[in-house]
């Protein structure tokens, strides 16, 4: 690097890293939560770079910025970073000070990417990834789903997402390392396209790379067997990939689901088509840990899988609350909604069940910024029960969005996106209690369903700040993960 270009990221604070103890705590957070849930790391690899100080700084700062989330609130209290959110800055601007050097001169990321030397190329797709975890609100361009989308270009531009390119890596380790640092841009893909409300970038019909399988996870979990590894990995790496591969299944299943059931063009799937999907759903669920003992760190992971479950149910049964799947005869559209209703309720159901235990056990703290939008599709089934005529089910839709509330505002001290869904649904609620009071001459008529399961209110976010209307005829329109971008602000649902 020329010497000006040093002189530059040297002034930016690139090559001051954090005091001692935030390095500590940074990197144990980073393998304890971040790994486990998005291993693009070979920590094998990493760790004894890392203890030797031979490591990207540009990687070390993204991972910074992923790691922040998850350190303990007491540290807080330094000068230097007073509170999270002045750490994460921090961190994000080095790591981009990291890639830019002077004015009009090529950035760092640009001499990487053009040099022939495949590592650099790795890692800069991990930094970019890491990076995702950036976001600071609506009007920020450069948040996680900008920072995905180009790891995702820079890992097709080096094929990994071909077979023929997996076959040429030098062992079955790097094999694995590729894989699952492509399965798992592609599960955040699956999420962030859920939140935002856009078509994913990655269509499996272009990729014939394996998905993970136990092979990766003996070879992830035989990392923490390093010396030097021992520091920082958790020992429960075994189960905690076992976890994750679940996972990486049910973000496939929901990246086929946003496929096939919420195209632009509004066509319908068939019923059997939906059964293949929720079969391939429940087919992820092959955990055997309930009812064991397990760490606070197991749990806190598992839980979150339970939400990730539970939430693609709702999302492949709600588009069918209002419609028919298209081999259906009219006749039908009582008993089907009927149907549709109570998948919903139960999989809505079982996600609070997850999210009570969270909060009992103190582990909302540990939730990724992925869990904010798998929250959200619970919260819209109980949003509308709070509705129902139906004296219980209104009084249980209420407590349970009550306890997701709960939640989100705890989430919302770490991720803006949780801020975001909270004021959108407080809204929502604000706007159907004050509803509630009018006349019923008064009241917005509602869509008529069966045994008034889905009635009374209609919700729809569609105003330039993202908050709920009310407007009659227009459930359909809540559901779609697809709305019109210009209507719909700039994503309120985000990472």
């Amino acid at each position: 690097m020329p010497p000006e270009d040093v002189a530059y990221i040297r002034a930016k604070g690139v090559f001051s890293l954090p005091p001692l103890k935030f390095r500590d705590a940074l990197m144990q957070s980073y393998f304890r939560h971040v790994h486990p849930f998005c291993p693009v790391l070979d920590a094998s690899e990493f760790i004894p770079q890392y203890e030797q100080g031979r490591v990207s700084l540009l990687l070390l700062w993204s991972m910074y910025v992923a790691a922040t989330s998850f350190i303990d609130e007491g540290l807080f209290s330094d000068e230097s970073f007073p509170t999270r959110l002045a750490l994460k800055r921090t961190a994000y601007q080095r790591a981009k000070a990291s890639q830019h050097s002077l004015p009009l001169k090529r950035s760092l990321l640009n001499a990487l990417y053009d040099a022939d030397y495949e590592k650099d190329k790795i890692t800069l797709i991990q930094s970019v990834f890491l990076l995702g975890f950036w976001y600071t609100g609506t009007d920020d361009r450069a948040g996680p789903w900008h920072w995905n989308g180009i790891a995702i270009a820079l890992s097709q531009g080096m094929g990994l997402h071909r077979r023929l390119v997996f076959k040429n890596a030098s062992s079955g380790a790097v094999q694995s390392f590729w894989r699952r640092l492509w399965w798992t841009i592609y599960c955040r893909e699956a999420w962030l396209s859920l939140g935002h409300g856009r078509p994913m970038r990655i269509f499996l019909d272009d990729s014939d790379l394996p998905m993970p399988g136990l092979e990766d996870i003996n070879i992830l979990s035989a990392e923490s067997s390093v010396d030097a590894s021992q520091r920082y990995l958790p020992g429960e790496l075994c189960v905690l990939f076992d976890i994750w591969l679940s996972y990486v299944k049910i973000s496939r299943a929901l990246g086929t689901i946003l496929s096939a059931n919420y195209p632009a063009k509004g066509s319908r799937v068939s019923n059997s088509d939906l059964e293949h999907s929720e079969s391939e759903i429940r087919a992820c669920y092959s955990l055997s840990l309930e009812g064991s003992r397990r760490s606070r760190l197991v749990a806190a992971h598992l839980y979150q899988f339970k939400l990730y479950f539970q939430a693609a149910i709702i999302v492949l049964y709600r588009p069918y609350l209002v419609e028919l799947p298209f081999d259906l005869p009219a006749e039908a559209t009582e008993a089907w909604r009927t149907f549709a209703g109570q998948k919903a309720r139960a999989a809505a159901s079982e996600a609070i069940g997850a999210l009570n235990s969270m909060i009992a056990e103190d582990l909302v703290r540990y939730c990724h910024s992925i869990t904010v939008l798998a929250l959200v599709p619970p919260m819209q089934i109980h949003l509308l029960e709070s509705t129902s005529s139906n004296p219980v089910r209104h009084q249980m839709g209420k407590h349970n969005l009550a306890l997701c509330m709960l939640a989100m505002r705890e989430l919302r001290k770490v991720y803006v996106s949780a801020e975001a869904i909270f004021s959108l649904f407080e809204t929502a609620q604000d706007k159907i209690e004050r509803r509630a009071r009018l006349p019923e001459t008064e009241q917005i008529v509602s869509v008529n369903a069966p045994d008034d399961e889905w009635s009374s209110v209609e919700v729809v976010a569609t105003s330039a700040e993202g908050v709920a209307t009310l407007a009659p005829g227009i459930l359909s329109n809540w559901w779609a993960p697809f709305p019109n971008e210009q209507s719909y602000g700039t994503s309120t649902i985000m990472q």
